[in-house]
């Protein structure tokens, strides 16, 4: 156990994977207690603990019940079973990164710290409220967490209700419609073909269609040169497929591959999160002039690579079947948005009518 070097009476202890769990101690009037307050990567900090602790002491002082004391009684807050609740899902790398902060950056200012038998329909309709200027597929992301975390708590017991299951989301029409023209997907390439990293991973992303973090998954032994093919891993299906290597893109990755030592070595050195601050700018720069940031249907961002990749199939008249299989979409429902923007989509068949 580890002694904060800041704050009196808190401790951590450092995890096998480079967490930090978090403890504190104080005197209840008859003996020592020690309490784990929780995880690094659930957002707890040093000063939180000593805030923490400096409440309970105020309790201890004026007669009234501690948190401990509280959870005893099984009346707990939201926070406390939203800890349970992301204890139990076990969300991992990014998968937790992004519900973590989901819950932490929306939920938990304004419900956190209320006991979960308090918790109404209006307390979520203030939260809708407070939440107003996210887009409608946020919020209702939000409202979904909060009512996955409510279904917890009633299976464990903790309450009978859920306040969330009245609660109304308006349907949000903001499906993302845009992709590169011909020209305009020239104009990116040529944009960015002075810096190697942003030039490979365009011409990656257009022609094999791979997501951000699949692109930046790949390994020197995924690639085969000889079939000018790549097998991705797709992290969000959960599988890996096979996608192939126009001339256009072998010519700058091959350079790149020779400098790889080792079967294992990962085609970015830089990290995601740079390439994509950097390549969102550029988009920005020449395609998002002017346009609304919450103007999702006509922005381009980074997946409209992926949306490009598709649309310019279907234009071509890649047989629909085909460029699900391109995609790796589990489901022909997800590739149908790109059936209107195919040759035989019944256009020629309608100028024949008259």
């Amino acid at each position: 156990m580890i002694k904060s070097k800041r704050y009196i009476g808190v401790y951590y202890n450092i995890l096998e994977n480079k967490d930090k769990s978090y403890y504190i101690t104080y005197n209840n009037g008859s003996k020592k207690v020690w309490e784990k307050v929780g995880k690094h990567s659930e957002g707890i900090r040093e000063a939180f603990c000593s805030q923490y602790r400096a409440d309970i002491i105020l309790r201890l002082r004026l007669g009234e019940d501690t948190p401990k004391d509280l959870r005893k009684k099984n009346n707990k807050t939201l926070h406390q079973i939203a800890l349970m609740y992301f204890e139990k899902k076990d969300y991992k790398g990014k998968s937790y990164t992004t519900f973590w902060g989901r819950y932490k950056n929306h939920i938990h200012p304004t419900l956190g710290e209320k006991f979960i038998n308090d918790i109404t329909e209006d307390d979520i309709d203030t939260l809708k409220r407070l939440k107003k200027e996210l887009s409608i597929k946020t919020i209702s992301l939000i409202i979904e967490m909060l009512n996955s975390i409510f279904v917890f708590a009633i299976e464990k017991g903790f309450v009978k209700k859920n306040p969330c299951t009245k609660i109304k989301i308006k349907k949000s029409d903001n499906a993302r419609e845009r992709y590169l023209s011909l020209d305009e997907i020239e104009l990116l390439i040529n944009h960015v073909k002075d810096r190697e990293y942003l030039h490979l991973f365009v011409l990656l992303s257009l022609s094999t269609g791979a997501r951000l973090h699949d692109v930046f998954c790949m390994k020197k032994k995924d690639f085969n040169l000889i079939d000018k093919t790549v097998t991705i891993k797709n992290r969000k299906g959960n599988s890996t497929y096979k996608a192939f290597l126009t001339k256009r893109v072998l010519e700058v990755l091959e350079p790149k591959l020779l400098e790889l030592r080792n079967p294992n070595d990962i085609l970015y050195k830089k990290s995601e999160r740079t390439i994509q601050r950097q390549l969102q700018q550029v988009l920005n720069e020449l395609f998002n002039v002017g346009l609304d940031n919450k103007d999702s249907k006509n922005r381009v961002v980074i997946h409209t690579l992926r949306h490009t990749f598709a649309s310019q199939l279907a234009i071509a008249g890649t047989p629909i079947f085909t460029i699900q299989k391109l995609l790796d979409h589990k489901s022909i429902e997800d590739t149908l948005r790109y059936a209107k923007l195919s040759p035989d989509n019944g256009r020629d068949f309608v100028e024949g009518l008259f």
